[in-house]
This record gives structure tokens, sequence and C-alpha cells, in this order.
């Protein structure tokens, strides 16, 4: 008896086209050589119309490869070294806390052995234009300036794969997806959200009226006028050039000599501009500044969704007795009983009330 025969659509996953109808003796899209033909220009719904009843197959002709054909997969020269020296992370930005100013890359996370001079060449590869960082044994990767995106993708192709093994095997110096606590020095220039240099205060803004062509053309009504917001350009222009010198939370670098790839961390660049968002411009004092709570946690890109927050639960008068009234021509339910004494004892101030403001920095 012949095979079964299954039609199905096969979908353009990156939708870049049009899925395409296929028959195949397969049920599943993904055993491409099991494909017999491809429907040309159908959609279910022309089998509704007679006119659309035919359309045009393309069969596909699969010849058979050659005995001499063989696949040779290159030994791994690359992996992940385990350096027992290293210091925990956590323990290592524990000590460091006097040192989180924008010049300190952070304690390193993980290192990468056995590249070769091709591999290191190919991650540099577009390092060249930066002289000063040519003359260093140890050359940083540039991931957010001008070559960032070439530099990164040449990265998650070369280095991603191990890199993300390594984490997945729980061979990092800390651990995946747990929040770890840190705290700012104890100067007050110091505490978290108001470093310059981590987070360059914006130019200040001057509010001033439109000129008369502009206040036409944006009213209707001439008795009305319109305010133009405007920024000094020399104060914006610093403010540009602070913010391409601000430190990243990770920094790449290559030791040609030992064939190293040393990837660091450094949390207190995310934690300066996540408290910079709660503290900045607000009159709350130093003894509030010193109680925000700083939490960093490392996170896998595709595991990264919503912020991992607290339960939020809403209070209710359960706990609470009931009360009687009296005068009512019906009693109270029980719930109303309960939420008559809730609302009594929130009117004397007995019931607290707590509020948290977050704010997360990626």
């Amino acid at each position: 008896s012949s095979p079964p025969m299954y039609i199905y659509f096969k979908p353009n996953v990156i939708r870049s086209g049009l899925d395409r109808a296929v028959i195949a003796s397969t049920p599943s899209y993904s055993d491409v050589n099991m494909e017999i033909c491809e429907l040309v220009d159908w959609i279910p719904e022309n089998a509704l119309t007679k006119s659309t009843n035919e359309t045009k197959a393309k069969f596909l002709e699969w010849n058979r490869c050659g005995d001499n054909l063989k696949l040779e997969v290159p030994t791994q020269m690359m992996s992940m070294e385990e350096n027992t020296a290293i210091k925990p992370f956590h323990k290592a930005i524990t000590g460091a806390t006097e040192n989180n100013n924008s010049s300190y890359p952070g304690p390193i996370l993980c290192e990468m052995k056995g590249l070769s001079i091709h591999v290191i060449r190919s991650l540099l590869e577009y390092n060249k234009d930066d002289k000063n960082e040519n003359k260093k044994k140890i050359k940083k990767i540039d991931l957010v300036g001008r070559s960032g995106t070439r530099n990164a993708k040449r990265l998650s192709i070369l280095a991603a794969p191990s890199l993300l093994k390594h984490a997945a095997l729980d061979k990092l110096t800390l651990k995946i997806s747990k929040w770890y606590g840190i705290s700012s020095s104890s100067s007050s220039s110091s505490h978290f959200g108001f470093c310059e240099k981590h987070v360059p205060s914006r130019p200040v803004e001057k509010w001033i009226i439109a000129s008369a062509e502009r206040a036409a053309a944006t009213t209707k009504s001439r008795n009305k006028f319109n305010l133009e917001r405007v920024y000094d350009a020399e104060e914006s222009n610093e403010y540009y050039q602070k913010l391409l010198q601000c430190p990243t939370a990770f920094e790449v670098s290559v030791d040609e000599s030992k064939g190293k790839l040393l990837v660091q961390m450094n949390p207190f660049v995310a934690a300066h501009h996540a408290a910079a968002s709660l503290l900045r411009g607000r009159a709350t004092g130093e003894e509030y500044t010193k109680n925000v709570k700083i939490d960093y946690c490392l996170s896998e890109l595709s595991s990264m969704g919503e912020p991992d927050t607290k339960e939020f639960h809403v209070p209710n008068s359960d706990s609470y007795q009931e009360t009687a009234v009296a005068e009512l021509e019906l009693p109270l339910y029980k719930r109303q009983a309960k939420a008559l004494t809730r609302m009594q004892a929130i009117e004397r101030g007995e019931v607290k009330f707590s509020e948290e403001e977050r704010s997360e920095h990626i």
C-alpha cells in the first residue's frame, strides 16, 4: 500500500514571506527532505470555489549525495576556565563597596581560555580604530560605542554558546536569577543615585514664550500664548559627552598573550541608574537616601520579562470582629459588619498603609 501523505502549511518563521502549502510523507515540517511537492499560490479558501480548485504544483527533486561526502567536526579548543582562586562574585563586590566609581570594571564573572589567534583577530576586528586600546596587553572590546553592535554580534557568534553553557551548568561565581543586596560607601557623595560619573545630571530645561509666528501656528486663539522648552546648546553637548564616558555594567576584554576572554560585571552601574530614578529631584533627606534598598540579579535575556516583584495582597476585613448597628431595619451581612469595623479602625488611625516604589534598570 502507498505510504500516508500529509498536506500542511510550512510556516515562514522569520515572516519574510508567505507560508507555503506542502505535501509530504511526514506530518512534521521540520523533516525538509521528506517534502514531495509544493503548492504554488494556494490557500484553503481555493477549495470552496470550483474555479480555483486547480493550482500548480512544484515537485521537489532530491539527488543522492556521493559516497565521498564527509562531515568533519572541528575539535573544540575554547573552554571555560574554572579558576578556584577567584573569589565568589558577591564577596568580591561586598569588599569593593568603596570602589563604586566609574573606573572600576567590576570583579571577573568568568574566563574563557584556548582562544586561537584567528578567534582573537575576529573579536578585535572592529577595535582597530582605537589606537590607545591596541597598545594595551589586555584589550577591551567596545560593546556600546561606535562599533558596539558589530562587536556584540561577533561575540555572540564566537563566545556566547560556551558562556551560556557554563552558566547553565551553574559554574558561575554567582547564582543565576538570585537577588543579592549591596550598599554604597559611608560617604554621602557616594550614595546610590547621586554619582555624576555613573548618571550625569540632565541640562536644566528653560521655558520661554514662543515667538508670535510659532504661537499662531500652534494655537487658534490670539488671547492664548504657548510656552516652548529650550536647552543650552553647550550644556547639552557636555551632557552628551558625559553619557559616552559613562561606565557599563559589563566589560569584555581579550588577553592576547594568554588566549583568554575575560568577562567582568559591575552591578554598581545598574544600582546607580535605578536609584537615580527614585531619589533625584526629590527633597527626601539623607536619612531616606540611606534607607533605599539596592539588590542586583544576573538573568538570561530570554527569561527577562516582567520584574520579579513580591506578591501583591489586597487587604480585607476577614480578621475583624463584627459591628452591630441597632438603628438599621435589616441587620448587616457578616462581611458588611466586619468591613464597618475596619472602616472605624481606619478613622481612628489604627490601620497603617505601606507604600513601596521600585525602579528597575536593565
